[in-house]
């Protein structure tokens, strides 16, 4: 039902924009739109919100160990958590004194998840934190861990790149355009702890792609995303 509504408002328009080249060739495929009709226009991040020194609310300090992996986003099987819980439950990462933490909520069809995460003794669950805890966390997180199958932009990683996290993620989906410099997890349905392990052992890549994910995350603008929105919808107007 949902798809007829969608091509009903496709075939209504003038012009369709999307945020990234994987979603636009999505909508190609799945609505039968012409691919050199639809315009890529990616969002922008904030980098200065992330890069600014933000410290942690005292409720969330106190639930966190100082050496922890982080992830954040929904609680759903898409972002594919269930892997990344087991494989802190494995050796090496099992010994090596890392929490992994978890902040978001609960989404869509959530149960399984939570309760693998719920059942794991290094991994904390925060829930919904603030913008401010949000920020805090990813400045200060060892690595912060992405394994999603499926992402239509995948503002996390940009946003942890701009916070100065070292990030490790997938290739699914538009995270193949905006993880740049990332560490790739290339196991999508099980990142394993030794892929993940490689990762935080290895200091100098960890040391060395702060800067470079932060220049990474500086070309994602919201100047040039308004600009060219505005020119799409003067091309129509006009």
């Amino acid at each position: 039902m949902w798809r007829g509504r969608v091509r009903r408002a496709i075939a209504s328009t003038d012009a369709v924009i999307t945020v990234s080249e994987w979603s636009a060739d999505d909508v190609s495929e799945v609505f039968g739109v012409d691919r050199d009709t639809i315009r890529v226009i990616k969002h922008g991040i904030d980098v200065e919100t992330f890069s600014t020194p933000t410290e942690l609310s005292s409720e969330v300090a106190a639930r966190i160990s100082e050496d922890f992996v982080l992830y954040l986003g929904n609680i759903e099987p898409r972002k594919n958590l269930m892997p990344l819980v087991r494989a802190f439950q494995q050796e090496p990462l099992r010994s090596a004194g890392l929490q992994l933490v978890i902040a978001g909520k609960p989404a869509w069809n959530f149960a399984e998840s939570m309760a693998e995460i719920q059942a794991a003794p290094n991994v904390v669950h925060l829930g919904f934190v603030s913008d401010a805890d949000r920020v805090a966390l990813m400045q200060r997180t060892a690595l912060f861990a992405f394994p999603s199958l499926y992402e239509g932009f995948g503002f996390p990683v940009l946003e942890a790149m701009a916070a100065g996290a070292p990030v490790a993620t997938s290739r699914r989906g538009s995270l193949v355009e905006v993880a740049g410099p990332a560490w790739v997890l290339k196991d999508l349905t099980a990142p394993g702890a030794e892929s993940l392990a490689a990762c935080l052992a290895d200091e100098g890549w960890r040391a060395g792609v702060t800067d470079v994910g932060h220049a990474w995350a500086r070309q994602f603008t919201w100047d040039v995303s308004i600009d060219e929105h505005v020119r799409v919808f003067e091309s129509v107007l006009c």
